[in-house]
């Protein structure tokens, strides 16, 4: 987003403010959100700014002063009566290392600065083809028409598929995106559904998808915007688990070694079974399930919070060091180390970037006084608690 569009960027803060556009303001900003770029840039502002009245900051916040000094050094003005909304929505906006979790009236905790440092994670991944063929994917895209890759054309960080004539007379064939650790990657499906693969994440599915209903199977966690298609409804199936949607916005995730399948619904509906039992979830509900038990719980969360990660953002409410750890560790490729049991349990509360070095979440939990975290030779992250 260009953010010296005064108009396009005052619209924005209307509408996340609950204000009534004008007929003419309205068409303004859906010309401007038909962009896939800017409806990711706006959803990212959105994430950040429902947060900011959830989550419990008991301290001070830091204005990254290089961000604002670029943006608005050279006479950026907004017409008077924009001002209150202007405001409204640019805290939330531009402070986005909250510093939280503290009690009142202690001393701060001294920052360590690292030693060395890491840079955060990117788009990456590799496509396997069912013929064997491997494809690094990487910024630049790729496009893939009929199954086979061509130079150009995909949007940045994504895979995109595309059909050219009859492509039914090309036999389907399963494909396999793997993302590593300190990755992340988009794929545009041949449905026309996105799905956003988080790190250390795998995605199988067909080419081309045929028959009653559209299958992926998913390790890891992703973020799916389905094509509606009630004649061909969309399974998402995580080990012995369906998710079953016709066209909606959600989060799945289990990792190897998670306990539960985690489904969060964020617009729309899906419907969950495993296990000879289902259960239907609608936005801003989530669902546990316990392959070992057998049991399902459903439970009222967030769900901004949830896909946080694919706005580029981490967002904390409450949240233990110990998933924290995990978190971070696959997203910057490092291990993470507790040297005792109670930096484990400690919790923290907040909102940090994903496009930040690894110096620069060390500083901010360092800050709030929760745990005592370094940078060591680096390759691992050390949590300590507070002496």
């Amino acid at each position: 987003m260009n953010f010296t569009n005064e108009t396009i960027y005052a619209l924005i803060a209307a509408k996340l403010c609950g204000e009534s556009l004008p007929e003419e303001e309205e068409r303004q900003l859906a010309a401007w959100l038909e962009v896939p770029a800017n409806r990711e840039e706006y959803a990212r502002y959105r994430s950040l700014y429902e947060a900011r009245a959830r989550l419990r900051v008991w301290d001070r916040v830091r204005l990254p002063l290089d961000f604002a000094g670029r943006k608005f050094r050279g006479g950026f003005r907004l017409p008077a009566r924009r001002w209150a909304r202007y405001a409204a929505v640019m805290l939330p906006l531009l402070i986005l290392a909250v510093v939280a979790a503290r009690k009142w009236g202690e001393t701060p905790a001294p920052v360590q600065l690292a030693a060395y440092d890491v840079a955060p994670g990117g788009s990456r991944a590799v496509l396997q083809k069912e013929d064997g063929r491997q494809f690094a994917l990487a910024d630049s895209g790729m496009l893939l028409v009929n199954g086979e890759p061509l130079q150009g054309g995909a949007a940045a960080g994504t895979l995109e598929y595309r059909a050219a004539g009859d492509d039914r007379q090309i036999p389907a064939e399963t494909h396999r995106l793997e993302v590593g650790r300190g990755g992340e990657y988009k794929v545009e499906l041949p449905d026309g559904s996105r799905v956003w693969l988080n790190s250390e994440s795998r995605l199988v599915y067909p080419s081309r998808f045929e028959g009653d209903t559209r299958r992926v199977y998913l390790n890891g966690e992703a973020y799916f915007e389905v094509r509606r298609d009630e004649a061909h409804p969309f399974i998402v199936t995580v080990d012995a688990c369906d998710v079953r949607v016709l066209g909606t916005a959600f989060n799945v995730a289990r990792y190897t070694g998670d306990r539960h399948v985690v489904t969060t619904v964020v617009s729309g509906s899906v419907e969950v079974s495993a296990g000879g039992a289902s259960e239907r979830l609608l936005a801003g509900q989530q669902c546990l399930y316990d392959p070992g038990a057998s049991t399902m719980t459903l439970r009222a969360v967030d769900a901004t919070r949830v896909a946080s990660w694919k706005n580029g953002l981490f967002i904390f409410d409450d949240v233990s060091i110990e998933e924290i750890a995990r978190q971070i560790a696959r997203w910057y490729d490092v291990d993470a180390r507790f040297a005792d049991d109670a930096a484990r349990a400690a919790s923290f509360t907040g909102a940090m970037e994903r496009y930040r070095p690894a110096s620069y979440i060390v500083r901010l939990l360092n800050e709030t006084n929760t745990v005592e975290c370094h940078l060591e030779n680096d390759r691992a992250l050390i949590f300590r608690a507070l002496r």
